[in-house]
């Protein structure tokens, strides 16, 4: 069997797959028992592939430990944003720049604390400084470069911002997605990969219309208005929409489907 994490398609990270590059993978999927996916989305992608066999859906799964309560108290009266990843394009760290700044430009107190992840950042520290200027952001940002633990990055947000252009590459779920729902942390997000399988906009988080600034600022704007006991409402559907996520539900799909090529004696 083989688990698929990304779409199947002509791409990788925004990059065009050579015929060459591509044909193995063709020829190797074809001959596996087994197909699982881990999203819809990702599923229809391997239709063309599976010959009349089943495409199995097996999420990824998130240990125990983050379902749990984030202590997030604002204080200050600043509504405090979260973005993690690097500052290339299908990561969309413009995006939420512009949304930002939007928000800021409507009298909206907002800080956006950056999470700046990969070697891509790492690597290129004024790219990364030319981007908030560029946006006229900069007293608005916090820009961290790393976190001991990741629970007290999130404790510092009311919500986490997912801008991204495109799951293709990585994961069609992005990871950061998954823990703030299980830790029941409102998130703004792209209508890619299969994120519009898990947030549904208002109802669990808040989903914009296009992988686009300006309805990524919509989205947020969406958000900022939404009131306490509103956001309470988001928490609890947060976390309910992350259960099917958990390790033991995950392990215990994986082990049926495993157990199915037994019964088949494939």
């Amino acid at each position: 069997m083989h688990c698929i994490y990304c779409p199947f398609s002509d791409e990788f990270q925004q990059r065009r797959v050579g015929f060459i590059q591509r044909v193995p993978s063709v020829l190797g999927l074809r001959r596996v028992d087994g197909l699982a996916a881990i999203s819809r989305n990702v599923g229809r992608s391997l239709e063309g592939l599976a010959r009349g066999r089943n495409i199995e859906i097996i999420p990824p799964a998130l240990p125990k430990r983050f379902y749990r309560t984030t202590n997030h108290v604002a204080a200050d009266g600043v509504v405090t944003l979260g973005f993690v990843g690097h500052h290339r394009s299908e990561k969309g760290l413009d995006i939420a720049l512009q949304a930002v700044q939007r928000a800021a430009s409507s009298n909206r107190q907002v800080r956006l604390v950056i999470l700046a992840t990969g070697a891509e950042s790492r690597g290129a520290p004024d790219e990364l400084r030319e981007l908030l200027n560029m946006f006229a952001v900069r007293d608005r940002v916090v820009l961290l470069s790393g976190v001991e633990d990741m629970f007290d990055f999130y404790n510092q947000l009311d919500f986490l911002l997912v801008p991204f252009r495109a799951t293709r590459g990585p994961s069609d779920y992005p990871l950061v997605l998954l823990e703030a729902l299980a830790l029941g942390l409102p998130t703004v997000s792209t209508p890619v990969g299969a994120i519009p399988e898990l947030v549904t906009d208002s109802l669990n988080g808040f989903l914009a219309t296009s992988a686009t600034g300006d309805a990524f600022a919509d989205a947020l704007e969406r958000a900022l208005r939404t009131d306490g006991s509103a956001v309470g409402e988001l928490t609890r559907r947060a976390r309910a929409s992350a259960e099917a996520f958990r390790a033991d539900c995950v392990a215990e799909a994986t082990a049926a489907y495993l157990r199915s090529f037994e019964k088949t004696g494939a």
